[in-house]
């Protein structure tokens, strides 16, 4: 288990893991903290991928794991995959807020968070730190029922307009947030060339009309962009 895990990197037999799949452990609140401090400790600094999928934690879990990136515990991070039905209100809040350090997440190239779908409007806490410098390195950003919102498009949309964020993003993925006036936005920003790397979008069950999405896809087509 998660305390088997935590003796192993205490004593330093797990330096060189890259890969930590935690996925589907019906994890709790109490063993996202065991992993968190661990993770503090350096117990798994080395690792380049984290999935934490369809566990337990609760929003205080979630918070933990927050800590542990704000600290800097997950700076050789390249992929973080993040499914839990605690990623809403003041889980998603924290986890954003962590993600946002400049520093936290400097060879970070996949973010891919999953909640239950509950409104949360702290993409912009996201975005402005994109705007600061954060999350440079980021090819695929994967932010499904997590509450997106217009106000949090838009300000993704100004951080790669104005301040040059988002350069290397190939896939961008906003589906099954239920916003079509979000997806709208971001479709129109998508055909405008705003990210200039893009190569596919995901606007799938967003609320989207269908003679928009048909409009979008076919634009972007022009630009080798595929809407799905």
């Amino acid at each position: 288990g998660v305390r088997a895990l935590e003796r192993l990197a205490r004593i330093g037999v797990l330096v060189n893991l890259k890969e930590l799949h935690l996925r589907e452990n019906t994890l709790t609140e109490a063993a996202a903290r065991e992993i968190a401090d661990t993770s503090e400790r350096g117990g798994f600094s080395g690792i380049t991928k984290l999935l934490l999928s369809n566990n337990n934690f609760k929003v205080h879990g979630v918070k933990h794991m927050a800590r542990a990136i704000k600290n800097g515990a997950y700076t050789n991070l390249e992929e973080l995959h993040f499914y839990d039905n605690s990623l809403d209100g003041d889980g998603l809040k924290a986890l954003y807020e962590a993600v946002s350090c400049v520093d936290a997440f400097q060879n970070l190239k996949l973010l891919h968070l999953r909640g239950d779908g509950m409104a949360n409007d702290s993409l912009k806490l996201l975005a402005d730190a994109m705007a600061n410098g954060a999350l440079a390195q980021l090819e695929r950003l994967h932010l499904c029922l997590v509450g997106v919102d217009v106000d949090g498009v838009q300000a993704i949309i100004s951080a790669a307009e104005n301040h040059g964020s988002l350069a290397n993003l190939a896939i961008l993925d906003i589906g099954n947030n239920r916003n079509a006036e979000a997806a709208t936005v971001l479709g129109e920003a998508v055909v405008r060339g705003v990210f200039p790397r893009l190569h596919t979008v995901y606007l799938k069950t967003t609320g989207i009309e269908p003679r928009t999405w048909f409009e979008l896809k076919q634009q972007a087509l022009q630009n080798n962009i595929d809407v799905m």
